[in-house]
């Protein structure tokens, strides 16, 4: 099996086991995924909140948006042959469409930003695009493309923000992150698949040191070996099965359910370097269920 081959097949079983899980509504599940994952940054100003600029002002801004475009180094990484990102964005001779750009004054400075965070247009999956606001105007300060869509933010003169990157045609995992609003990765990064099913309601997060277990989608035992993805995916896939960790792992509790067999399972987030104890990992994720086991909190 070529390896292009074996990334169509990937996307094929991506788009199997995450359409109904994802729903209509991608933006709403995306942040609910990400106030569970990440809930330290709960009390941060939610993106999607912020004040959206209005078609008249986004044309009085519209020559000064693109004069701080062309001179960036991130358009010529950002924009496909023959597609013009900006084109799309802001189309000459039309109104800008309402809601795709919002202002705050991310840096606290006192000068408005103006944020673009959405499809990237030109390419597969997101982009967010910040234009900080000076006494002589707009500018573009981040060198490298941000390839994701902000979800919440922290204004200041460090701004913070989380995000996710969705996986693209129709790759089975999300990966939710936050950090500065430069480098949103750079403290913390969880990847889940889009299939996960979400706990009903959110507990106080919890430390955990766990034995040997197995990461599951669903919080049920489900070990049947599944012929069809483990054909194509050139790698075994066991029901509801995500991948195995070693003892060891460090994790956060975040959701704790039961099953109709009264068991008590427990949704996790495990720590930045948990990936070295997985194993068996048809989805190298870190985050999921598990069945609770005593003693393990610590």
């Amino acid at each position: 099996m070529s390896p292009t081959f074996r990334f169509l097949v990937r996307c094929a079983i991506g788009a199997l086991f995450s359409t109904a899980a994802m729903g209509a509504d991608v933006a709403t599940r995306s942040a609910a995924v990400a106030d569970l994952l990440i809930p330290e940054v709960k009390a941060w100003r939610a993106y999607a909140d912020l004040p959206a600029l209005k078609p008249e002002r986004v044309g009085a801004l519209r020559a000064e948006l693109l004069r701080a475009w062309r001179v960036s180094p991130a358009r010529k990484t950002v924009e496909a042959d023959g597609c013009n990102f900006t084109e799309q964005i802001l189309p000459a001779g039309k109104p800008a469409s309402n809601g795709i750009f919002r202002e705050v004054d991310l840096d606290a400075d006192g000068q408005p930003d103006v944020i673009y965070s959405g499809p990237a247009r030109c390419t597969e999956g997101d982009l967010t695009v910040v234009w900080f606001g000076t006494k002589t105007g707009l500018e573009l300060r981040y060198e490298f493309p941000a390839r994701w869509q902000l979800l919440r933010l922290q204004p200041g003169r460090e701004p913070l923000a989380s995000a996710v990157a969705r996986g693209c045609c129709s790759d089975p995992f999300d990966e939710y992150f936050h950090g500065t609003a430069e480098n949103p990765r750079n403290k913390l990064s969880v990847k889940v698949t889009k299939s996960t099913q979400l706990p009903r309601v959110a507990t106080p997060a919890k430390p955990l040191k766990a034995g040997a277990f197995t990461l599951r989608s669903s919080p049920a035992v489900d070990d049947r070996y599944v012929e069809g993805p483990s054909n194509m995916m050139e790698h075994a896939v066991f029901g509801n099965a995500l991948c195995k960790y070693l003892a060891g792992v460090d994790a956060q509790v975040l959701a704790e359910e039961k099953d109709a067999a009264g068991r008590v399972w427990w949704f996790i987030r495990t720590d930045r370097d948990s990936g070295r104890l997985r194993h068996d990992a048809p989805y190298p994720v870190d985050a999921g269920w598990m069945l609770r086991e005593a003693p393990a909190s610590k």
